[in-house]
């Protein structure tokens, strides 16, 4: 199977058991390392979240595609029913401009003189059976839920192994490309950073060993290989990014260094532009191909970026706990937004009001109002146990701004997961789906913390 064991328990009773493992988890490596944490976990983050991305890419593609071939059957098949409707009229008055209307070697129609002296038209279409035009929603769901779990990038491999399923198969392959690969990102580590007092560079193998690896297998279950080279490209941007951010973090405002964010991001997109360009196989499924590739890179590496560039060697107490309140203020709104959810459905109270209803139900008014509150709660006592510098207008204006902006980010992915046919991105995590349905929030906020840290933290320690 090309997907993950989902498991069989209360989503409540699983959000309540994943949250008491990751959240200390993570809270304890970021605390421990918080240089090779964050990189570390951001780095897996976008090899899980670009694995599910494809797969809600390729629905997306399957679903407009087959709209598209739906519309285009529609539209031939009203040329020809007009064609007919005008050779028929003519075939009542028959005349010299019906007989030129149709050319000798047209394959639609021919006209006929019968004993009776009426003109006759026989269609070489007349044996076709008419076709459905109308996409079929619900088919359609069927058919990607079908494909989903049976076919990947590793299935034409794993056809022709005598040894093992697709599981074994992609492990074996990711050790192989693990090695490679991770010989190829510490190389860039390793041009990238050069002093030997930087914390990174104890950890420069575990990371390229991990990261690697972890590209790897997610690449193996993507739904087709041009996604899992295309992963493997966005992991090597993002390597890329991670290097540049531990030379010249977000508060270094007058980096010296030639290569800019900007042209690393640009350098993804032209060979995400080169590798589409010479495997698609039309003009349209380029064009939306590398749409939704772009989209999907802005939208997972331009986030992600953003939470390594908190990293900042000289200032190691700070970032780590702006890296932690971050996490708590968007765990703590989405908790709170959902148990909001959880006590109107107790009390069955119907009066909700949706902030997008066409692409979630889920997402409403009164949820974020709840969202608002948790989390800026959430933000004063980690402020309080962290001594994290700021005012308390500060502090409750970002606090604000961050967990809308992270509504944002839960609504955009909805519209994803709608465009797909889909509720949930992915099974990784029990009691909330993938993992992007747990991050989409959190690579919103990052935007607003990102300025939160740079405006406000930095000019007071200064």
């Amino acid at each position: 199977m090309c997907s993950f064991v989902d498991v069989k328990l209360p989503n409540i009773a699983q959000r309540i058991l994943s949250s008491l493992v990751l959240a200390p988890l993570i809270t304890y490596f970021l605390w421990r390392s918080p240089a090779f944490a964050t990189t570390t976990v951001c780095s897996v983050l976008v090899s899980v979240s670009c694995y599910e991305y494809a797969w809600l890419a390729f629905r997306i593609q399957h679903r407009f595609t087959k709209t598209y071939e739906n519309f285009e059957l529609k539209l031939a098949h009203l040329s020809i029913s007009g064609r007919e409707s005008q050779l028929s009229s003519m075939a009542r008055s028959p005349s010299i401009s019906a007989v030129r209307l149709l050319s000798p070697d047209s394959n639609t129609s021919r006209l006929t003189q019968s004993n009776s002296n009426e003109p006759q038209f026989f269609h070489s279409t007349d044996q076709l059976q008419q076709p459905h035009f109308e996409a079929n929603e619900h088919e359609i769901q069927e058919e990607m839920i079908a494909s989903r779990g049976k076919r990947c990038a590793i299935t034409p491999l794993s056809s022709w192994c005598w040894f093992g399923g697709e599981w074994a198969i992609a492990i074996a392959v990711s050790v192989v490309g693990s090695a490679l690969l991770s010989l190829v990102l510490a190389w860039v580590i390793s041009r990238g950073i050069s002093t030997t007092d930087h914390e990174f560079e104890p950890f420069q193998v575990y990371y390229a060993v991990i990261s690697s690896f972890a590209t790897c297998i997610c690449a193996s279950f993507t739904p087709h290989w041009t996604y899992a080279v295309l992963l493997v490209i966005e992991q090597l941007v993002f390597t890329a990014l991670t290097v540049y951010s531990m030379k010249c973090p977000i508060n270094n405002f007058h980096c010296d260094d030639v290569v800019h964010p900007l042209n690393i991001m640009i350098g993804g997109v032209f060979g995400i532009l080169v590798f589409r360009a010479h495997t698609s196989k039309s003009p349209t499924a380029f064009f939306l191909a590398l749409v939704l590739d772009l989209v999907g890179y802005v939208y997972i590496i331009g986030t992600l970026f953003l939470i390594v560039s908190f990293v900042d060697i000289d200032r190691k107490a700070t970032y780590r706990k702006l890296v932690i309140a971050l996490l708590y203020v968007v765990w703590a709104s989405d908790s709170g937004a959902y148990l909001l959810g959880q006590l109107f459905d107790y009390f069955q109270y119907a009066h909700r009001h949706p902030l997008a209803p066409h692409l979630s139900m889920n997402k409403d008014y009164e949820g974020t109002l709840g969202a608002i509150v948790f989390g800026v709660c959430a933000m004063f006592v980690a402020s309080d146990l962290l001594d994290i510098r700021g005012s308390v207008a500060e502090k409750l204006l970002f606090a604000v701004c961050a967990v809308i902006v992270g509504r944002i980010g839960d609504l955009f992915e909805s519209l994803l997961k709608r465009a797909a046919l889909v509720k949930d991105s992915g099974t990784l995590i029990p009691g909330h789906g993938g993992v992007l349905d747990r991050i989409d929030a959190l690579m919103f906020a990052a935007i607003v913390f990102s300025r939160y840290f740079a405006a406000i933290i930095l000019p007071k320690e200064s």
